[in-house]
């Protein structure tokens, strides 16, 4: 009878550590998959902002002190 219970016992834990097994590889190549795809997305992203990133990347120009509008008083 304790043969019987160990050996059921085993076999219980082994398929438990197979389950988990399995398991974490699914999960694993899951999360893989979803950041590739998150990593794709930041990329397409950048590349379709580019243009507009080196706009604002740019300094703003001077007006030139001659050209300026004068305030006028009222006083």
């Amino acid at each position: 009878m304790a043969w019987s219970n160990f050996i059921i016992t085993l076999a219980g834990v082994g398929a438990v550590v197979w389950f988990m097994k399995t398991d974490v590889r699914k999960s694993s190549t899951m999360v893989r998959q979803n950041l590739k795809t998150i990593r794709g997305w930041l990329e397409e992203q950048q590349a379709s902002s580019g243009g507009a990133s080196s706009a604002l990347k740019q300094e703003p120009k001077q007006v030139p002190e001659s050209k300026a509008p004068e305030v006028k008083k009222d006083s």
